[in-house]
């Protein structure tokens, strides 16, 4: 029987047999699974499996627009800057504000974290899903 822990109800990107993989490329559970079994020569115990799902982003605030245009005041404008820093108008912060706001709403993190874990039996997978292999092990190959 599988045992199946959710921590999230966002959607499932990636998957893996590992909950810290770095290369994240499997797309389905099976995948990931099969990846993971790949060569076994014992068809009893289980496997665990990881889903991952995109980390949420928190949104930009005023400080963040703030730093924004300190950036690139000091960086692109250093020249013509009061030694006091860059003078920050209300309407350069609104506009700020937008942009983080799109930014942040177009933006598609690469960072995932766990949020599904599975508990496979390895012998009802291959058997549903890789009888081949059971053949192949039974013809010694």
């Amino acid at each position: 029987m599988n045992e199946i822990t959710t921590q999230s109800d966002r959607a499932v990107v990636f998957w893996s047999c590992k909950d810290s993989d770095e290369y994240l490329h499997h797309t389905t559970k099976e995948e990931a699974i099969e990846d993971c079994l790949d060569g076994i020569d014992v068809l009893d115990g289980t496997v665990t499996v990881y889903g991952y799902a995109r980390m949420i982003v928190s949104k930009p605030g005023i400080s963040d627009a703030d730093d924004l245009l300190d950036e690139f005041l000091c960086g692109n404008w250093e020249e013509y800057i009061s030694e006091d820093g860059p003078d920050i108008t209300d309407r350069m912060q609104d506009a700020a504000l937008t942009f983080l706001a799109v930014v942040h709403e177009e933006f598609i993190p690469w960072s995932c974290e766990v949020v599904t874990t599975e508990e496979v039996d390895v012998a009802a997978w291959i058997t549903d899903h890789r009888p081949d292999w059971i053949k192949n092990m039974e013809d010694g190959k």
